[in-house]
Protein backbone atom coordinates (compact mmCIF):
# COMPACT_ATOMS: atom_id res chain seq x y z
CA UNK A 1 0.00 0.00 0.00
CA UNK A 2 1.65 3.09 -1.14
CA UNK A 3 0.82 6.55 0.48
CA UNK A 4 -2.01 7.58 -1.76
CA UNK A 5 -2.12 11.32 -3.54
CA UNK A 6 -3.78 13.93 -1.57
CA UNK A 7 -7.52 12.83 -0.17
CA UNK A 8 -7.70 9.93 -1.29
CA UNK A 9 -9.66 7.32 0.18
CA UNK A 10 -7.57 4.49 2.11
CA UNK A 11 -7.12 1.17 0.29
CA UNK A 12 -9.14 -1.72 2.04
CA UNK A 13 -7.47 -4.32 3.62
CA UNK A 14 -4.63 -5.87 1.51
CA UNK A 15 -5.00 -9.25 0.50
CA UNK A 16 -2.62 -11.45 -1.76
CA UNK A 17 -2.01 -10.76 -5.08
CA UNK A 18 -5.26 -13.56 -6.10
CA UNK A 19 -7.27 -11.85 -4.26
CA UNK A 20 -8.57 -10.88 -0.68
CA UNK A 21 -7.67 -12.82 2.71
CA UNK A 22 -9.61 -15.74 3.78
CA UNK A 23 -10.96 -14.96 7.27
CA UNK A 24 -9.49 -18.13 8.69
CA UNK A 25 -6.11 -16.54 8.39
CA UNK A 26 -2.95 -18.66 8.02
CA UNK A 27 0.18 -17.04 8.70
CA UNK A 28 2.02 -15.95 5.65
CA UNK A 29 3.66 -12.22 4.12
CA UNK A 30 2.08 -9.53 2.53
CA UNK A 31 2.10 -8.49 -0.66
CA UNK A 32 5.94 -7.22 -2.08
CA UNK A 33 6.90 -4.34 -3.90
CA UNK A 34 5.16 -0.90 -3.41
CA UNK A 35 1.88 -2.33 -1.67
CA UNK A 36 2.63 -1.85 2.13
CA UNK A 37 3.25 2.05 3.20
CA UNK A 38 5.77 2.46 5.88
CA UNK A 39 5.24 6.01 6.41
CA UNK A 40 1.67 6.27 7.92
CA UNK A 41 1.60 9.29 9.99
CA UNK A 42 0.92 11.34 12.60
CA UNK A 43 0.89 14.21 14.54
CA UNK A 44 1.62 17.33 11.44
CA UNK A 45 -0.66 15.71 8.82
CA UNK A 46 -3.48 12.88 8.19
CA UNK A 47 -2.64 9.64 6.47
CA UNK A 48 -4.04 9.36 3.08
CA UNK A 49 -5.27 12.92 2.88
CA UNK A 50 -1.72 14.92 2.88
CA UNK A 51 1.29 13.30 1.07
CA UNK A 52 3.66 13.32 3.23
CA UNK A 53 6.48 11.13 4.90
CA UNK A 54 5.57 11.48 8.66
CA UNK A 55 4.55 8.76 11.06
CA UNK A 56 2.63 8.82 15.02
CA UNK A 57 3.99 5.83 16.12
CA UNK A 58 2.49 4.66 19.69
CA UNK A 59 3.92 1.48 22.05
CA UNK A 60 3.79 1.90 25.67
CA UNK A 61 5.35 -0.19 28.93
CA UNK A 62 3.64 -1.78 31.17
CA UNK A 63 2.69 1.21 33.98
CA UNK A 64 3.46 4.08 31.75
CA UNK A 65 0.84 5.84 32.84
CA UNK A 66 1.39 5.59 36.78
CA UNK A 67 2.59 2.76 39.24
CA UNK A 68 -1.49 2.43 40.39
CA UNK A 69 -3.39 0.26 38.10
CA UNK A 70 -6.84 1.54 37.62
CA UNK A 71 -10.24 0.30 38.63
CA UNK A 72 -12.53 -0.11 35.68
CA UNK A 73 -15.75 2.25 36.02
CA UNK A 74 -18.97 1.90 36.83
CA UNK A 75 -21.36 0.01 33.95
CA UNK A 76 -22.36 2.58 31.28
CA UNK A 77 -24.92 4.55 31.94
CA UNK A 78 -27.45 4.25 28.56
CA UNK A 79 -31.37 3.97 28.35
CA UNK A 80 -30.05 2.32 24.63
CA UNK A 81 -30.65 -1.55 24.83
CA UNK A 82 -27.05 -3.20 24.72
CA UNK A 83 -28.39 -7.20 25.16
CA UNK A 84 -27.43 -7.35 21.53
CA UNK A 85 -24.03 -5.67 21.66
CA UNK A 86 -21.70 -8.36 21.63
CA UNK A 87 -18.33 -5.95 23.40
CA UNK A 88 -20.76 -4.47 25.40
CA UNK A 89 -19.23 -6.98 28.67
CA UNK A 90 -15.34 -5.76 27.59
CA UNK A 91 -14.09 -3.74 30.25
CA UNK A 92 -10.74 -4.86 30.32
CA UNK A 93 -7.36 -3.93 29.09
CA UNK A 94 -6.70 -3.95 25.18
CA UNK A 95 -4.54 -6.08 23.48
CA UNK A 96 -3.33 -7.02 20.23
CA UNK A 97 -6.87 -8.23 18.21
CA UNK A 98 -5.92 -11.83 16.71
CA UNK A 99 -9.34 -12.81 15.64
CA UNK A 100 -12.29 -11.08 14.78
CA UNK A 101 -15.31 -11.77 13.05
CA UNK A 102 -16.37 -8.60 11.30
CA UNK A 103 -13.16 -8.47 9.37
CA UNK A 104 -14.47 -9.92 6.42
CA UNK A 105 -17.73 -8.02 6.07
CA UNK A 106 -15.05 -4.58 6.72
CA UNK A 107 -13.13 -5.91 4.05
CA UNK A 108 -16.25 -5.07 1.46
CA UNK A 109 -16.96 -2.09 3.11
CA UNK A 110 -14.28 -0.62 2.91
CA UNK A 111 -13.52 -1.66 -1.04
CA UNK A 112 -16.88 -0.08 -1.46
CA UNK A 113 -15.64 3.06 -0.19
CA UNK A 114 -12.30 2.68 -1.73
CA UNK A 115 -13.98 2.31 -5.12
CA UNK A 116 -16.07 5.21 -5.15
CA UNK A 117 -13.66 7.45 -4.14
CA UNK A 118 -11.89 7.21 -7.51
CA UNK A 119 -15.03 8.71 -9.37
CA UNK A 120 -12.43 11.95 -8.76
CA UNK A 121 -13.35 12.77 -5.05
CA UNK A 122 -9.96 11.19 -4.15
CA UNK A 123 -8.16 13.80 -6.66
CA UNK A 124 -10.82 16.22 -5.17
CA UNK A 125 -8.89 20.04 -3.79
CA UNK A 126 -10.23 20.24 -0.93
CA UNK A 127 -9.68 24.06 -0.56
CA UNK A 128 -12.48 24.16 -3.13
CA UNK A 129 -15.91 25.56 -1.22
CA UNK A 130 -19.18 24.11 -2.49
CA UNK A 131 -20.27 27.55 -3.50
CA UNK A 132 -17.21 27.20 -6.02
CA UNK A 133 -17.64 23.31 -7.31
CA UNK A 134 -18.23 22.22 -11.02
CA UNK A 135 -21.41 20.35 -11.48
CA UNK A 136 -18.93 17.19 -11.91
CA UNK A 137 -17.63 18.13 -8.34
CA UNK A 138 -20.81 18.26 -6.99
CA UNK A 139 -21.62 14.73 -8.66
CA UNK A 140 -18.73 13.47 -6.71
CA UNK A 141 -18.97 14.76 -3.76
CA UNK A 142 -22.94 13.79 -3.23
CA UNK A 143 -21.70 10.24 -4.83
CA UNK A 144 -19.46 10.26 -2.11
CA UNK A 145 -21.26 11.31 0.74
CA UNK A 146 -24.06 8.37 -0.06
CA UNK A 147 -21.23 5.57 -0.07
CA UNK A 148 -19.97 7.12 2.84
CA UNK A 149 -24.03 7.02 4.50
CA UNK A 150 -23.89 3.02 3.13
CA UNK A 151 -21.17 2.63 4.74
CA UNK A 152 -21.94 3.97 7.85
CA UNK A 153 -24.88 1.53 7.93
CA UNK A 154 -22.84 -1.38 7.54
CA UNK A 155 -20.26 0.04 10.14
CA UNK A 156 -23.50 0.29 12.79
CA UNK A 157 -24.37 -3.49 11.71
CA UNK A 158 -20.52 -4.57 12.31
CA UNK A 159 -20.21 -2.52 15.30
CA UNK A 160 -22.71 -4.22 17.26
CA UNK A 161 -21.04 -8.01 16.05
CA UNK A 162 -17.48 -7.20 17.14
CA UNK A 163 -16.82 -8.60 20.46
CA UNK A 164 -13.79 -6.31 21.19
CA UNK A 165 -14.68 -3.00 22.45
CA UNK A 166 -11.76 -0.82 20.83
CA UNK A 167 -12.85 -2.12 17.61
CA UNK A 168 -16.20 -0.81 18.30
CA UNK A 169 -15.44 2.69 19.31
CA UNK A 170 -13.35 2.53 15.78
CA UNK A 171 -16.85 1.97 14.00
CA UNK A 172 -18.55 3.81 16.05
CA UNK A 173 -16.15 7.14 15.23
CA UNK A 174 -16.31 5.91 11.43
CA UNK A 175 -19.74 6.34 11.45
CA UNK A 176 -19.81 9.71 13.74
CA UNK A 177 -17.24 11.37 11.71
CA UNK A 178 -18.29 9.73 8.44
CA UNK A 179 -21.86 11.07 8.63
CA UNK A 180 -20.87 14.34 10.22
CA UNK A 181 -18.82 15.05 7.10
CA UNK A 182 -21.95 14.44 4.76
CA UNK A 183 -23.99 16.75 6.85
CA UNK A 184 -21.28 19.46 6.06
CA UNK A 185 -21.35 18.40 2.15
CA UNK A 186 -24.32 20.79 1.48
CA UNK A 187 -22.66 23.57 2.24
CA UNK A 188 -19.41 22.49 2.62
CA UNK A 189 -16.21 25.10 3.16
CA UNK A 190 -12.52 24.02 3.22
CA UNK A 191 -11.93 23.16 7.03
CA UNK A 192 -14.57 20.57 6.40
CA UNK A 193 -12.12 18.14 5.18
CA UNK A 194 -10.88 17.63 8.71
CA UNK A 195 -13.72 15.92 9.63
CA UNK A 196 -13.50 13.37 6.90
CA UNK A 197 -9.27 13.41 7.89
CA UNK A 198 -10.33 11.26 11.07
CA UNK A 199 -12.56 8.90 9.14
CA UNK A 200 -10.49 8.43 6.80
CA UNK A 201 -7.77 7.45 9.69
CA UNK A 202 -10.14 5.25 11.27
CA UNK A 203 -10.40 3.22 7.89
CA UNK A 204 -7.16 2.74 7.76
CA UNK A 205 -6.71 1.70 11.28
CA UNK A 206 -9.33 -1.16 10.99
CA UNK A 207 -7.97 -2.10 7.51
CA UNK A 208 -4.65 -2.93 9.10
CA UNK A 209 -6.07 -4.79 12.22
CA UNK A 210 -8.05 -6.78 9.56
CA UNK A 211 -4.78 -7.30 7.45
CA UNK A 212 -2.44 -8.30 10.96
CA UNK A 213 -4.73 -10.80 11.41
CA UNK A 214 -5.22 -12.04 8.08
CA UNK A 215 -0.90 -11.86 7.38
CA UNK A 216 -0.56 -13.71 10.69
CA UNK A 217 1.57 -10.85 12.56
CA UNK A 218 -0.84 -9.84 15.43
CA UNK A 219 -1.17 -13.39 16.05
CA UNK A 220 2.59 -13.96 16.55
CA UNK A 221 3.78 -11.14 17.99
CA UNK A 222 0.90 -10.80 20.62
CA UNK A 223 2.50 -13.34 23.34
CA UNK A 224 5.31 -10.70 23.24
CA UNK A 225 3.24 -7.52 23.75
CA UNK A 226 2.82 -7.07 28.00
CA UNK A 227 -1.03 -6.45 29.32
CA UNK A 228 -1.94 -2.65 29.40
CA UNK A 229 -3.21 -1.15 32.17
CA UNK A 230 -7.03 -1.41 32.86
CA UNK A 231 -9.20 1.47 31.33
CA UNK A 232 -9.72 3.97 33.83
CA UNK A 233 -12.89 4.94 32.32
CA UNK A 234 -15.25 3.55 29.88
CA UNK A 235 -17.62 5.44 27.43
CA UNK A 236 -20.89 5.96 29.32
CA UNK A 237 -22.64 6.09 26.30
CA UNK A 238 -23.20 3.18 23.55
CA UNK A 239 -25.18 3.55 20.92
CA UNK A 240 -23.67 2.11 17.58
CA UNK A 241 -26.56 3.78 15.32
CA UNK A 242 -25.54 7.50 16.52
CA UNK A 243 -22.97 7.53 18.22
CA UNK A 244 -20.66 10.96 18.84
CA UNK A 245 -17.73 12.24 17.62
CA UNK A 246 -15.64 11.86 20.62
CA UNK A 247 -14.13 15.68 20.26
CA UNK A 248 -16.52 18.08 19.71
CA UNK A 249 -14.51 21.17 21.29
CA UNK A 250 -10.88 21.93 21.67
CA UNK A 251 -9.06 19.79 24.24
CA UNK A 252 -5.75 21.70 26.26
CA UNK A 253 -3.97 18.30 25.25
CA UNK A 254 -3.88 18.52 22.05
CA UNK A 255 -1.48 21.32 22.26
CA UNK A 256 0.79 18.26 23.99
CA UNK A 257 -0.04 15.73 21.86
CA UNK A 258 0.23 17.48 18.59
CA UNK A 259 3.59 18.81 19.80
CA UNK A 260 4.75 15.43 20.75
CA UNK A 261 4.08 13.99 17.38
CA UNK A 262 6.22 16.23 15.77
CA UNK A 263 8.96 16.21 17.88
CA UNK A 264 8.66 12.33 17.19
CA UNK A 265 8.50 12.37 13.58
CA UNK A 266 12.19 14.60 13.66
CA UNK A 267 13.34 12.16 15.96
CA UNK A 268 12.98 9.13 13.51
CA UNK A 269 13.86 10.59 10.28
CA UNK A 270 16.79 8.54 9.95
CA UNK A 271 13.81 5.42 11.07
CA UNK A 272 12.07 6.29 7.81
CA UNK A 273 14.39 5.66 5.06
CA UNK A 274 14.16 1.98 5.87
CA UNK A 275 12.63 0.09 3.34
CA UNK A 276 9.76 -1.56 5.13
CA UNK A 277 9.84 -4.60 2.93
CA UNK A 278 13.29 -5.67 3.86
CA UNK A 279 13.38 -8.16 6.29
CA UNK A 280 15.51 -7.95 9.81
CA UNK A 281 17.74 -11.29 8.70
CA UNK A 282 18.66 -8.95 5.33
CA UNK A 283 19.08 -5.64 6.62
CA UNK A 284 22.10 -3.84 6.24
CA UNK A 285 24.41 -3.46 9.34
CA UNK A 286 23.53 0.49 9.05
CA UNK A 287 20.40 -0.09 8.22
CA UNK A 288 19.61 -2.52 11.54
CA UNK A 289 21.67 -0.17 13.95
CA UNK A 290 18.86 2.54 12.42
CA UNK A 291 16.11 0.13 14.15
CA UNK A 292 18.16 -0.16 16.84
CA UNK A 293 18.28 3.58 18.25
CA UNK A 294 14.61 3.84 17.30
CA UNK A 295 13.22 1.57 19.55
CA UNK A 296 14.16 3.98 22.98
CA UNK A 297 12.57 6.98 21.18
CA UNK A 298 9.49 4.91 20.15
CA UNK A 299 9.38 4.03 23.95
CA UNK A 300 9.57 7.31 25.43
CA UNK A 301 7.16 8.76 23.02
CA UNK A 302 4.48 5.67 23.75
CA UNK A 303 4.91 6.41 27.38
CA UNK A 304 4.00 9.92 26.72
CA UNK A 305 1.01 9.58 24.10
CA UNK A 306 -0.38 7.00 26.56
CA UNK A 307 0.24 9.54 29.17
CA UNK A 308 -1.60 12.24 27.06
CA UNK A 309 -4.03 9.67 26.26
CA UNK A 310 -5.34 9.30 29.97
CA UNK A 311 -4.69 13.10 30.57
CA UNK A 312 -7.71 13.78 28.07
CA UNK A 313 -10.11 12.51 30.47
CA UNK A 314 -11.74 11.38 27.43
CA UNK A 315 -12.29 7.30 27.54
CA UNK A 316 -12.48 7.07 23.36
CA UNK A 317 -9.33 9.47 23.29
CA UNK A 318 -7.62 6.96 25.69
CA UNK A 319 -8.99 3.25 24.23
CA UNK A 320 -7.61 4.68 20.49
CA UNK A 321 -4.23 5.57 21.93
CA UNK A 322 -3.86 2.03 23.78
CA UNK A 323 -4.72 0.34 21.04
CA UNK A 324 -1.95 2.25 19.16
CA UNK A 325 0.32 2.08 22.14
CA UNK A 326 -0.24 -1.88 21.72
CA UNK A 327 0.10 -2.05 18.07
CA UNK A 328 3.32 -0.44 18.20
CA UNK A 329 4.64 -1.85 21.62
CA UNK A 330 4.75 -5.35 19.19
CA UNK A 331 6.08 -3.58 16.13
CA UNK A 332 8.62 -3.13 17.92
CA UNK A 333 9.36 -6.37 19.73
CA UNK A 334 9.08 -7.94 16.22
CA UNK A 335 12.13 -5.70 15.04
CA UNK A 336 14.77 -7.77 16.17
CA UNK A 337 13.21 -10.83 14.14
CA UNK A 338 10.86 -8.52 11.72
CA UNK A 339 9.57 -9.71 8.59
CA UNK A 340 7.19 -7.51 6.08
CA UNK A 341 4.33 -8.82 7.60
CA UNK A 342 5.24 -7.02 10.62
CA UNK A 343 4.36 -3.54 8.89
CA UNK A 344 0.51 -3.52 9.74
CA UNK A 345 1.44 -3.47 13.33
CA UNK A 346 2.56 -0.44 12.78
CA UNK A 347 0.31 0.94 9.85
CA UNK A 348 -2.09 0.13 12.69
CA UNK A 349 -0.29 1.88 15.47
CA UNK A 350 0.31 5.36 13.10
CA UNK A 351 -3.87 5.49 11.86
CA UNK A 352 -4.78 5.30 15.38
CA UNK A 353 -2.89 8.11 16.42
CA UNK A 354 -3.45 10.14 12.90
CA UNK A 355 -7.26 9.57 13.92
CA UNK A 356 -6.62 11.30 17.07
CA UNK A 357 -4.67 13.68 15.47
CA UNK A 358 -7.08 14.97 13.04
CA UNK A 359 -10.04 14.78 15.58
CA UNK A 360 -7.87 17.42 17.41
CA UNK A 361 -7.86 19.85 14.02
CA UNK A 362 -11.45 19.04 13.87
CA UNK A 363 -13.03 19.65 16.88
CA UNK A 364 -13.96 23.11 16.21
CA UNK A 365 -15.57 22.06 12.67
Amino acid sequence: MTTPPPGQWPPPPQGSPQGPPQWNPQPGPPPQGGNKAKWILGGLALLVVVVVTVVATLLVTRGSSGSTTPTASAPPSTSVDTSDIASASDRGPISLITEEPTCQRWTTTSAGLAHAATNGWDKRDPSISEAQWSPEQRRQYEAMAAAIRQAADEAARLARETPHRVVRVLYEQFIAYGRSYVEHIPQYAPPDDQIVRVSNSVVATLNAICDSIAFGSASARAPLVPEAAAPRDLPSRIDPNSPERFLRSQSPVCAEWLASAEKFTNDTAAWRSVDPNIAASALSPEQRAINNAAMPIMEAFATESQRLGRKSDNPVWADIATLSAQYRRAYVSALPTYAAADNDLQVAAGSAVGAISEACRAAEN
